[in-house]
């Protein structure tokens, strides 16, 4: 098991390695490490705990940006805690259209899901039904 480094050893570790490939997709820096190319802030977490990463743990940056690699701008958080952070757009709770409480979304459905029992969702659909005859009627009248 290997020892763990101190953040001012890492730093002067990784300014002595080929800083200058930054990946297209990621925007995060890249290094060279046995052959083969590897995310920096990944290397530097690894050097620092003193073990390699396993997959399923995702290394957040604090500030949200990618090329600061400190170790005090980098944390281990889980695959989904990382993705509710950076990718989620729509809310997980949301307030009822119909009567105004609040409730938790199917998470397949958050964009969409107004209501939060098929009962609201059923009077919701109904009274716009309703406003749309009502409209028809008023311009029936008009028309005439």
């Amino acid at each position: 098991m290997s020892r763990k480094r101190s953040s001012s050893c890492l730093l002067s570790i990784y300014r002595r390695t080929n800083m200058s490939s930054i990946s297209k997709h990621t925007r995060t820096r890249l290094i060279w490490r046995n052959g083969k190319k590897v995310r920096a802030h990944r290397w530097i977490i690894e050097q620092h705990i003193g073990r390699k990463l396993l997959p399923e743990e995702h290394i957040h940056h604090k500030n949200g940006d990618p090329l600061d690699n400190r170790v005090k701008n980098l944390e281990i958080i889980e695959h989904k805690k990382h993705m509710k952070l950076h990718k989620q757009i729509y809310p997980d709770v949301k307030k009822c259209a119909r009567c105004g409480e609040d409730f938790e979304v199917n998470p397949r459905k958050r964009k969409r899901n107004k209501c939060c029992s098929k009962k609201c969702a059923q009077e919701m659909r109904m009274e716009g039904q309703r406003k749309a005859r009502l409209s028809l009627s008023v311009q029936n009248i008009s028309e005439d």
